[in-house]
């Protein structure tokens, strides 16, 4: 594969919904921020949750990422789903690989497999390339004073990285994929001007 190329965030099968999750983390005395974004197959924000978290190191903070999404899944009635997210050791553990994980955060993975026991997910490792919406919500999450919860209001911070996403779900194989770097050039074709 080409080290060059950015891998996009892809979409869930047809009629399913899938969570990305990240965090930020800056140092053991500050607040760490953490999101969880619940799409559609055509990219759409169905829910999200963000908020502050303390942890000692950046992994303790994803793994916790992780178990506040386990427990919101499981709250908002998920069954069914994808669950993504950037840290490699932690989807590695998930999924029975060999993991380079720190052993003080194998019992809180351990939750998070006991809170998903009844549901059906594909747990899958993803490039922050391909995890970018939930990676701006997490930096933002930091400053939170509580968790916060949306279902259609999206947080400008993310706006467009969502437009980004759902451009590239809608994007034919032979067209490039829009990233990061791409302005959003807008234009309705019947319009008057």
């Amino acid at each position: 594969m080409n080290g060059n190329k950015n891998i996009n965030w892809t979409p869930p099968e047809k009629s399913r919904l899938k969570i990305n999750i990240d965090a930020t983390w800056i140092s053991a005395n500050l607040p760490a921020g953490i999101s969880l974004i619940l799409r559609n197959d055509a990219g759409i924000l169905e829910q999200g949750r963000a908020g502050a978290l303390t942890a000692t190191t950046p992994e303790e903070e994803e793994a916790l990422g992780l178990l506040q999404g386990a427990k919101w899944a499981v709250e908002i009635g998920l069954s069914n789903f994808y669950l993504e997210g950037d840290c490699k050791n932690l989807f590695d553990y998930l999924n029975g690989k060999e993991s380079l994980l720190e052993w003080q955060n194998i019992p809180i993975l351990d939750e998070v497999v006991n809170e998903l026991k009844s549901c059906n997910i594909w747990v899958s490792f993803v490039p922050r390339s391909a995890n970018t919406v939930a990676d701006l919500m997490a930096k933002e999450a930091k400053h939170f004073s509580s968790f916060l919860n949306g279902r259609k209001q999206i947080p400008n911070c993310i706006e467009g990285a969502l437009e980004i996403d759902k451009s590239n779900v809608m994007v034919d194989s032979i067209c490039p994929a829009l990233d990061d770097s791409t302005h959003l050039d807008v234009r309705v074709s019947n319009s008057q001007s």
